[in-house]
């Protein structure tokens, strides 16, 4: 980025120091971070700061008049990873220009993840069962991208956001945990939702029975006329 403007001294210009702070002390991406830049010494110094992010301006943060002898900017744009933040003080007639750096992490946001339905609950087995969730980013803003992988023992679906459901057909009867796991992304990272429990009925059983060679001598005692068919459930 380009250089401060030069500011001509007097001859007893006061020596300055700058440091820079920064709240919270780590963020996540899209997260709002508040810098300070803090000028001692010196004449009570006046003038203009200016900040910036691996020897980028931060849009916004190009020139911060001093009040008090601080300087003082918010910005939501740095970008993941670690990063060499800069508050450089332009002096004025009676103050020498200095500067201060600090090192600052930014990691991916977190989002919380929560299955919202499952329908129909109970299910029956071979039956399309369709399961919502809900992805929510705090702190911080934007937009996940990526898919949520849905499973139930050995069945499930997949969410490809920005939908928010998908169905699968259970192939085992009985109460088992739905789960649900949102991959991540370059901007937000992985989360699981809490497990929520999920019931499938079995289907009906046919059972046939044998016809029975002669009713008039037997006691009839099966009640099933020869040939008919029974459901066991």
């Amino acid at each position: 980025h380009g250089e401060p403007a030069t500011v001509l001294l007097a001859p007893n210009a006061g020596v300055t120091t700058t440091t820079l702070s920064a709240s919270p002390g780590a963020s996540s991406f899209a997260q709002p971070v508040t810098l300070t830049a803090t000028v001692h010494n010196g004449n009570a110094p006046t003038g203009f700061v200016e900040f910036s992010a691996n020897d980028f301006y931060i849009a916004g943060c190009e020139s911060v008049a001093l009040t008090g002898g601080q300087a003082q900017c918010v910005t939501s744009a740095l970008p993941i990873g670690t990063n060499t933040l800069k508050a450089t003080y332009g002096g004025d007639t009676g103050n020498a220009a200095s500067s201060g750096t600090l090192s600052y992490e930014v990691t991916r946001a977190t989002v919380t993840l929560t299955i919202t339905a499952h329908t129909p609950d109970p299910s029956a087995v071979l039956s399309p069962v369709m399961v919502s969730v809900a992805l929510v980013v705090a702190p911080g803003t934007g937009t996940p991208t990526g898919t949520v992988a849905v499973s139930r023992g050995v069945d499930g679906c997949t969410i490809t956001l920005p939908a928010t459901s998908c169905s699968f057909s259970p192939s085992v009867a009985g109460t088992a945990a739905i789960v649900a796991q949102y991959g991540g992304d370059a901007n937000f990272a992985p989360q699981s939702a809490a497990p929520v429990s999920h019931t499938t009925t079995a289907l009906p059983q046919a059972i046939t029975f044998p016809p029975i060679p002669d009713l008039a001598l037997g006691n009839g005692a099966s009640g099933i006329e020869p040939g008919q068919t029974a459901q066991r459930v």
